[in-house]
């Protein structure tokens, strides 16, 4: 538990999820809800954290779910792991990129992502670079081109 709270009629549970019932609403007032075990009223200016809980939730020891990651520590540095473990596997960051590998692999990979948003250095216009060449090929008019009288010489659009 994030946050354990504990209630006036003796359940507990995760700050976060219980303020989120409250704020549903459902079957009660705006500004109280059931307890989810008992079904106890309780407000949401009576959620408090349980100091104790706290401290004892924060020291348990976890593991990491990814795949090959040997990392194991306690609660508290858990979302941070889970943040930043090599070893997950995430989503390339590029819009209409579908890659998904471990963050290691996805961290060589986003600089070489033909998805990836770059600039033209002649119109400075965000273009994916896998689309870059045809760009200045064909649209960018800065862009330089061979004489089209065969002159060899190398002149802007």
């Amino acid at each position: 538990m994030i946050k354990p709270t504990s209630l006036a009629c003796g359940h507990s549970g995760c700050m976060k999820c219980l303020r989120s019932i409250v704020s549903l609403g459902v079957n009660a007032t705006p500004s109280a809800a059931p307890c989810p075990v008992c079904r106890v009223t309780f407000r949401y200016d009576q959620l408090k954290v349980n100091v104790n809980l706290d401290k004892l939730s924060k020291s348990v020891r976890m593991k990491c779910c990814s795949p090959d990651c040997d990392w194991k520590g306690p609660l508290e540095h858990a979302k941070w792991h889970e943040m930043n473990c090599p070893k997950a596997l995430v989503k390339c960051p590029h819009n209409g990129c579908d890659l998904v590998a471990v963050r290691a692999e996805i961290m060589k990979h986003r600089n070489n992502c033909e998805q990836k948003q770059i600039t033209c250095f002649g119109c400075k216009k965000d273009i994916k670079k896998g689309g870059l060449a045809r760009h200045q090929a064909t649209e960018c008019y800065y862009s330089r081109v061979d004489c089209p009288l065969g002159c060899g010489t190398n002149v802007p659009r």
